[in-house]
C-alpha cells in the first residue's frame, strides 16, 4: 500500500487505512472491510449492439487515470465522496463495493483510494493476491 498524504480521517473506513497506515491496525480488517465498503466510481456508459443493430444492452468502463505509484500503470480512483472524483471531472459516478470492483476490474489496473487530503495506492500485484485469497470463499457460495 502506497501512502500518498495524511490528513484527518472522515469515515470509519479512513479511519482504519490511516490505523493500518501507522501499524495500528492489521492489514486482513483493512481487506475485509475495503471489500464490503460502498464506493463511489467514475465510468463511462458503453452501448452494445446485437446482430440486427439494435441497443442489446448498456454496459460500462471504468474512467482510466494514469497511475501515481508506476508510470507504465493506469489506475481507477475510488472514493467513499463523491464529491471528490466530481473535482477531478467525473460525470457519471456509480456506488458499489469494493469487492464488486475487484471483482470487474482489469487485471493489470491499479485502485488509488482517494478522499480529502489524503488517499492510498493498491497496486496490481496487491490487487492479484486479494483476488485469489477471495476466490474459494466466493466459489463456495454457489
Amino acid at each position: 500500500m502506497t501512502d500518498t498524504k495524511q490528513a484527518p480521517a472522515k469515515t470509519t473506513f479512513q479511519k482504519l487505512m490511516l490505523d493500518v497506515q501507522s501499524g495500528k491496525a492489521d492489514k486482513e480488517l483493512f481487506f475485509k472491510t475495503f471489500l464490503k465498503t460502498e464506493f463511489y466510481v467514475a465510468f463511462n456508459k458503453r452501448q452494445v449492439t446485437g446482430k440486427d443493430g439494435l441497443e442489446d444492452a448498456q454496459e460500462f468502463d471504468f474512467v482510466l487515470y494514469d497511475s501515481q505509484q508506476n508510470k507504465d500503470k493506469k489506475s481507477i480512483v475510488i472514493s467513499e465522496q463523491a464529491n471528490y472524483l466530481q473535482k477531478l471531472g467525473a460525470e457519471t459516478l456509480l456506488l458499489i463495493k469494493g469487492v464488486e470492483i475487484l471483482n470487474t476490474l482489469y487485471p493489470d489496473v491499479e485502485i488509488s483510494i482517494a478522499y480529502d487530503g489524503g488517499g492510498l495506492g493498491m497496486p496490481v500485484d496487491m490487487l492479484n493476491w486479494l483476488r485469489e485469497t477471495i476466490k474459494p470463499k466466493e466459489e463456495t457460495k454457489e
